[in-house]
């Protein structure tokens, strides 16, 4: 594919980029001119805040209208207009992710729960990373870049080793050296030579910046040699873009739900990492709030290990103190300076929800109710998330019948951790974990 220049400045529906933190407007046109690319992620007029896509919805309203929708298949570009990329080019046919209501934990806890599963099939690596990577490979194509450098506790690696294979970019990939086998080999399966992931000797948040380092030389080089940057970060060199990937979770959380629940409050429950995904989430379904396509009333709430809480613990002052060694048996979010932490405390107060930090024990058991009494074999992650909505109905935040939404966002097939029986024996469920280790051979 021939590759376009990188300061191409038409993106569609695009209207400007704008600073969250100071509210800072830039033109696609602005930045091309100052810039010499629309491709860009800080406030760098003011306070080098993050930079987030913003949309024409008046001219939106024209074309997203009820009767286009219902001509379109239910896939991730089912809003293309609301997705920052000129022309398709990778993940064209990746089809909702399944919305499913609960067989048994949600008359339990008496609530009308659901579950929405990243963790399918349907998903090309079964997590919801498949979303912002998606997004940042169109960039990436776009812009003509040839490598990519990506540090990840697991899904955000295997996503993105995904689309290297199927674009023929050169892959990089780092993982903290602490990380499971299970998963290593799982990100080592796309990779074109073993050798190819590198591992660090510290946490995520230094392995993302050796990651981001290495990126930085590398492009100094090429800059040097072709005047052109050719290396990316998904997460990172693209980040208003790749977080537009993810924002397709609540557009199509509130799409399959609004024709079930008439006008109900719905509770949507994510586990918290970074926090980028809830954030991006949120922004979308306001989206379709603003397109006149959806208008129940939406509240978010968020969980995390209470090892690994610094999003959670910081509700009561607003206040984040970063974990320098963040430690969880969760370790997809063990992030401990979350990048968009700031952002998600404002989302859980303007949408009148909240969070719940739970306990390991509790994350196992979760995990364990997940597989054995709704079919669902999730990482520890989607523990966390159920464990939380447990806490939330035993303290009254989520109310008898209220209509709840679990976010399972990533796969336990080829990725369950390593320790699964240690902690099984830790916490006194070692027969649980034997029998699911013996089901899932």
């Amino acid at each position: 594919m021939e590759s376009v220049d990188n300061t191409t400045p038409i993106l569609g529906y695009v209207s400007h980029l704008e600073c969250l933190n100071c509210g800072e407007k830039y033109s696609l046109e602005k930045l091309k001119e100052e810039q010499g690319t629309t491709i860009v992620n800080i406030c760098y007029d003011l306070c080098m805040g993050p930079l987030d896509v913003k949309y024409d919805y008046d001219a939106l309203r024209d074309v997203l209208t009820e009767d286009e929708l219902n001509k379109r298949p239910d896939n991730f570009w089912k809003l293309k207009e609301l997705l920052p990329v000129e022309e398709v080019v990778v993940g064209k046919e990746i089809p909702y992710t399944p919305l499913i209501k609960s067989k048994e934990i949600g008359d339990e806890l008496g609530i009308e729960l659901y579950f929405k599963l990243d963790s399918a099939e349907t998903n090309p690596t079964r997590s919801f990373k498949d979303r912002p990577v998606t997004l940042a490979f169109n960039k990436a194509l776009e812009a003509g870049y040839n490598t990519v450098y990506v540090a990840s506790t697991g899904n955000l690696a295997v996503a993105t080793a995904y689309l290297a294979r199927e674009t023929g970019i050169t892959c990089r990939t780092y993982v903290p050296e602490s990380l499971g086998d299970v998963k290593k080999d799982a990100i080592r399966h796309y990779l074109p030579h073993p050798n190819d992931l590198i591992e660090y000797d510290g946490s995520y948040d230094e392995t993302n910046i050796k990651a981001m380092n290495d990126c930085e030389a590398a492009n100094e080089e090429e800059l040097k040699r072709t005047g052109r940057k050719k290396s990316f970060v998904p997460n990172s060199s693209f980040r208003p873009y790749y977080k537009e990937g993810s924002k397709t979770s609540g557009t199509e959380t509130a799409l399959q739900l609004r024709d079930q629940i008439a006008d109900q409050s719905i509770n949507i429950v994510y586990p918290l990492g970074s926090g980028a995904l809830l954030c991006s989430a949120y922004k979308g379904i306001g989206e379709l709030r603003e397109l006149g396509l959806f208008d129940n009333e939406v509240r978010m709430w968020g969980a995390q290990s209470e090892d690994c809480c610094p999003i959670i613990d910081a509700i009561p002052t607003g206040e984040i103190t970063p974990i320098k060694k963040p430690q969880t048996l969760a370790k997809s979010i063990a992030i401990g300076n979350p990048g968009s932490g700031y952002q998600t405390l404002n989302v859980l107060k303007k949408s009148n929800g909240g969070g719940w930090g739970v306990s390991e024990k509790d994350i196992l058991k979760s995990t364990l109710d997940l597989y054995f009494k709704e079919g669902i074999f999730s990482q520890f992650v989607g523990g966390v998330t159920l464990a939380g909505i447990v806490k939330g109905v035993q303290q009254g935040d989520l109310k008898e019948g209220s209509v709840v939404v679990a976010n399972i966002t990533g796969s336990g097939t080829g990725r369950i951790e390593d320790d699964l029986l240690e902690y099984g024996k830790k916490f006194g469920f070692e027969s649980d974990v034997k029998q699911l280790l013996n089901e899932i051979k």
